[in-house]
């Protein structure tokens, strides 16, 4: 090796975040300059970019076997687990639904968590699931939890720390019984393993944790789920609407 070459460190924290991929740099660059465009707008550029968004969000739902008119891009999975569990709990709310029940398992990324805590300050009921000593799920514990008070579970497919796959198709039968919602974060699983949404209601992806930018996003709303979540921000019409008001107090 050349005394000039640079030495690269070695990188293992892959749970936290994977650098960019080249080829995903190399994509992305058109955009930031001399094709840069606002996807809303009706000139040339905007519709050049609306339609690059849009093929992105057909690769996207490929890849996690959803229809792209049930894929929402957020700026990362923060924003989609909030989204899934504050805008659903709200959606259900809203139309009279009397669940106020919410099932997290004790292992969910902060983002769920703290996203659920803020439902149990507002009158919801939030059951923690333990997990076993080897990082999985308590599925008899859970079957216990589980009620018709209960409106939505959120259980994460693969865990951020310590990598731990959850059995995620052995809690579905028991969920659907009881007539709640699933919402499942697979950020840590989707370009790792082999990642199919299509049996869930709501699936969080990051860009960030499979070799692509930071600040990207997206939120699985399949078209068959009992409530569209409400949105979380203010702002114009994009992403189907999800940008339009954010979630108001309970």
């Amino acid at each position: 090796m050349r005394q000039t070459e640079a030495v690269l460190p070695i990188y293992l924290d892959g749970h936290a975040t994977t650098p960019l991929a080249p080829e995903a740099e190399q994509a992305m660059a058109p955009w930031w300059h001399r094709r840069a465009g606002n996807a809303h707008s009706p000139h040339r550029r905007g519709t050049e970019a609306s339609v690059a968004v849009e093929r992105a969000r057909i690769e996207v739902a490929s890849l996690v076997g959803a229809a792209p008119q049930e894929l929402v891009f957020t700026s990362g999975a923060t924003e989609a687990n909030n989204m899934a569990i504050l805008g659903v709990a709200n959606a259900a709310q809203r139309a009279g639904d009397g669940r106020r029940e919410i099932i997290v398992s004790a292992i969910e990324h902060k983002s769920v968590l703290s996203a659920a805590a803020s439902l149990g300050e507002q009158g919801f009921k939030i059951r923690v699931c333990p997990v076993r000593r080897d990082g999985r799920l308590d599925v008899i514990a859970f079957q216990q939890l589980l009620s018709d008070q209960t409106l939505l579970v959120s259980v994460m497919a693969a865990n951020n720390e310590v990598g731990t796959v959850q059995p995620i198709a052995d809690l579905l039968s028991d969920v659907r019984a009881v007539g709640a919602m699933i919402h499942v974060d697979v950020a840590q699983l989707v370009g790792k393993l082999p990642t199919c949404v299509a049996d869930y209601d709501f699936a969080s992806i990051s860009s960030h944790k499979l070799y692509g930018p930071m600040g990207i996003g997206a939120l699985f709303v399949s078209a068959a789920a009992q409530y569209r979540p409400r949105p979380l921000f203010h702002g114009g019409a994009q992403e189907g609407g999800f940008a339009l008001a954010r979630c108001l107090p309970l």
